[in-house]
């Protein structure tokens, strides 16, 4: 009975503990958020380079089909490509199917045979003289990036 009486006095935290178990909480949340951001960004852009892969597929499964009588290209800028139709590429052009890569993902650099920003597929081959490779990057974390490279042949592939 003492024993009882004496703990039921004793009863609640020092700060010494309590600040502990705070500083352990905060070192659990700081890694779960670092792991979850890192996750995220890796998952950004797994899904840029797919968008950005496809786009390139279409325009050039579209140049090959001859949709409209005319080829097809891949206007590249820091956050969208754009499918044009021609051999030039028109900002104004109505018909340009702008697409936008996710906020966090952004091309942050491009180096395409000739220079310029556009890649053009021929209509009978599917083949490209804009050859070439641009890069892909997380915002968040620009280690974290990828290189898609457009080959003569019009095939685009990509490699972390």
């Amino acid at each position: 009975y003492h024993f009882l009486m004496k703990r039921g006095r004793e009863r609640g935290f020092t700060l010494i503990e309590a600040l502990i178990v705070l500083a352990i909480g905060f070192v659990i949340a700081t890694v779960v958020f670092v792991s979850v951001s890192v996750s995220s960004g890796r998952q950004a852009l797994k899904s840029a380079v797919s968008l950005t892969l496809a786009t390139f597929a279409h325009a050039r499964s579209m140049s090959l089909a001859s949709h409209g009588d005319s080829e097809y290209g891949v206007y590249l800028a820091t956050s969208t490509l754009t499918i044009f139709k021609g051999m030039i590429y028109s900002s104004s052009d109505p018909n340009n199917q702008l697409v936008y890569l996710s906020d966090r993902a952004s091309i942050t650099s491009t180096s395409l045979i000739g220079g310029g920003q556009s890649v053009v597929f021929d209509r009978l081959t599917g083949a490209t003289s804009q050859s070439g490779t641009l890069r892909i990057t997380i915002s968040s974390d620009p280690q974290a990036s990828s290189t898609i490279t457009i080959y003569e042949t019009g095939i685009v592939e990509s490699s972390s």
